[in-house]
């Protein structure tokens, strides 16, 4: 989630909303991340954008004063793995091409396709595809499922530990959640696995 907000924080949601925007009104609960400095990143970053209401850069939290949330945020910013150029025209064809690639008119189509013209072929392949709000998606997805999954063992300690009366208000919302589990699930492809 860290990553996501740093990266991709600062781009469009949608036409009135920042990714960042998004990610802090979905995001379920701070107490979910184990991680105190991410908690406190995550916090400062929702304090800082309400104030002024707009995505912050990366390099701020790159260069904080707060050394544990500087080197989260390099941590979460370093890959070091790079995507090697064959992978990309040779490999990932095999992948298809994005749809814009046939909706140019004809003489764009042949120049883009043309042999001396591969790095704008290679731009249209489906890898190059920005996958960012499913990325977005699917990162709250995982963390409201934490969420459920906690709420589930919490509520699995108070049926065990109820008086008759609470019973079956409890059965009710463990079927709830249960429910909600196997939704989120199904979005995310994952299985269920208690």
């Amino acid at each position: 989630m860290v990553r996501i907000l740093l990266e991709h924080g600062a781009k469009k949601w949608d036409d009135e909303h920042l990714i960042a925007e998004h990610i802090i009104s979905e995001l379920p609960d701070e107490d979910l991340f184990d991680n105190e400095t991410v908690s406190k990143l995550i916090e400062e970053y929702k304090n800082n954008m309400s104030a002024q209401h707009e995505a912050l850069s990366k390099n701020y939290f790159i260069y904080h004063p707060d050394t544990t949330i500087s080197t989260l945020a390099v941590s979460v910013l370093n890959t070091p793995y790079e995507e090697s150029a064959r992978w990309k025209s040779d490999i990932s064809q095999s992948f298809g091409y994005q749809k814009e690639l046939f909706k140019q008119d004809y003489s764009s189509f042949f120049r883009t396709i043309s042999p001396d013209n591969k790095d704008e072929l290679i731009s249209y392949l489906k890898t190059q595809q920005d996958k960012t709000l499913d990325e977005v998606t699917s990162a709250i997805n995982y963390l409201k499922l934490r969420k459920i999954k906690r709420l589930l063992l919490q509520n699995q300690a108070d049926i065990e530990n109820a008086d008759a009366n609470m019973l079956d208000t409890l059965f009710r919302t463990h079927m709830l959640l249960k429910q909600m589990e196997m939704e989120l699930t199904q979005k995310l492809g994952s299985v269920i696995v208690k």
